[in-house]
């Protein structure tokens, strides 16, 4: 292949090994017995939908600033699932969104930059109707969507292992909080766009 043996660089199973064996059980938000309530009835529905690039392309130029076609696609259905909600319920609810967001490149821990496997956090995006003055332009959740990534971003670069599952079990509270809301709609982003679970290098090509 002409990539010598220096130059393969192999990868680890230690990613399991990134907190500490002990007890955290009092960072995470448990619900209380009397919160136990039934399961809500869920309808699934699968459906597919396919937006070509030049449609991409041309509504990104009407925007005025550069969102990737991830984020844009995002933004497009969840502001669709918004209205479909205040249709259904005759007022604009309160929306969280759930992005996983990997964390490879984002965080400095050098040992693990060669470990395999999926690097992700779940990360609150919310939505909080504001009444008459609420904006609802596509663009105001691309910017909501990009600002929280950017935040999120910052402070994870900066974060030790333990700042890190702090703010797992934060973001897992807030979850919680929001899907045991019945006056709240959640909604869970599943791409697993750029996920690599390892970085590696073959033939002298990147590759994730």
């Amino acid at each position: 292949m002409g990539t010598s043996g220096k130059d393969i660089n192999c990868f680890t199973f230690d990613l399991g090994t990134i907190f500490l064996a002990s007890d955290h059980s009092s960072k995470i938000l448990k619900s209380s017995s009397s919160s136990i309530r039934k399961p809500r009835e869920i309808a699934m529905v699968a459906k597919r939908f396919v937006i070509n690039e030049s449609a991409i392309s041309s509504l990104r130029d009407k925007l005025g600033f550069k969102p990737t076609r991830v984020e844009m696609v995002i933004s497009l259905l969840w502001r669709a699932l918004i209205n479909a909600s205040q249709q259904r319920n005759g007022h604009l609810r309160p929306c969280l969104l759930i992005l996983s967001m990997n964390l490879r490149g984002k965080i400095d821990f050098p040992r693990y930059k060669s470990s395999f496997g999926n690097f992700a956090i779940d990360v609150p995006v919310k939505f909080i109707p504001g009444g008459a003055e609420t904006k609802m332009e596509l663009q105001d959740f691309i910017i909501l969507l990009k600002d929280t990534i950017q935040k999120k971003s910052l402070l994870f670069a900066k974060a030790s292992t333990c700042d890190l599952f702090s703010m797992v079990a934060k973001f897992h509270d807030e979850i919680q909080q929001w899907e045991d809301n019945d006056e709240v709609d959640v909604f869970m982003v599943s791409t697993l766009c750029s996920f690599p679970v390892y970085e590696s290098i073959l033939g002298g090509e990147n590759r994730a």
